[in-house]
């Protein structure tokens, strides 16, 4: 027996404004430049909470404060200590460009914006399981110095969160949405983005299942005080849960080709 059933009905959808922007849509990991951010700008993204009862959006220019950095910096240091997450990764990271295109899918090294060493470390850890698992506290190291740079070269910030009591799943679904316009909003000023996960998904799991969730105890300690950090830094209310982070601010990159495959065919 089918779990659902999907059945599509003919009809007449508007082209949303923002559709054209899909193709300058991306993901930027590099450091940033400085860039000053409208105040429309922040008004036009926060005004996507109107009439939604599932998620909101909070936006802030300028650095986040030491404390918070400090955390969402070692919160990137989980990926690498936890053997799970790290075996995980690895399962989707490419570091051969041909296999990436051939595949479409993964995450390809070039698109880390690494420096040599940090590549050759890197690339080693894909061949080797014990290496891997030998050298992941250094490789965290480098993670946290790399993440704290990464948010104190950032102009804007956009935090994500689910309000508590609503339905999970459909929450997360149009979280998603959310996230997509606002994402598509900032394309369209140029502005570059780069998803910040590590320090932010966890919550909603952690909120939701406490001390029950399979994490090692230093992490959830971590991640318990990172709803405080992000909370009082965002000015949610009690009834907003963090789930996702983004990063902005103007990209330095020269080569935009680098930053992700595209199949311009299915958007015309």
């Amino acid at each position: 027996m089918p779990l659902t059933t999907i059945k599509f009905k003919e009809s007449l959808v508007e082209k949303n404004k923002l559709f054209k922007y899909i193709n300058k849509r991306y993901t930027d990991r590099s450091l940033y430049l400085p860039i000053s951010i409208d105040g429309k700008l922040l008004d036009r993204l926060e005004s996507y909470n109107k009439n939604n009862s599932y998620c909101t959006v909070r936006a802030k220019s300028g650095l986040l404060s030491k404390s918070t950095t400090r955390y969402l910096s070692q919160a990137d240091n989980f990926l690498w200590t936890y053997k799970k997450a790290r075996d995980d990764f690895y399962s989707w990271y490419r570091v051969s460009g041909r296999n990436y295109s051939k595949n479409r899918d993964g995450l390809f090294s070039k698109h880390l914006a690494l420096s040599f060493p940090e590549k050759v470390i890197s690339n080693l850890f894909v061949t080797s399981e014990i290496l891997r698992d030998a050298i992941a506290p250094l490789i965290g190291y480098i993670a946290v110095k790399k993440a704290k740079k990464q948010y104190n070269s950032s102009s804007l910030f956009l935090i994500f969160s689910i309000k508590n009591g609503s339905e999970e799943k459909r929450a997360i679904v149009e979280l998603g949405r959310l996230a997509a316009r606002c994402w598509l909003e900032l394309a369209k000023e140029e502005i570059a983005v780069q998803p910040m996960s590590q320090g932010v998904m966890p919550l909603l799991a952690l909120r939701l299942k406490g001390d029950n969730i399979d994490l090692p105890v230093k992490v959830k300690e971590l991640l318990f005080k990172g709803i405080d950090f992000l909370s009082e830094e965002f000015k949610l209310s009690v009834d907003e849960t963090p789930f996702w982070l983004f990063r902005c601010g103007k990209s330095s990159l020269r080569d935009k080709n680098v930053v992700t495959l595209r199949r311009e065919d299915y958007l015309s």
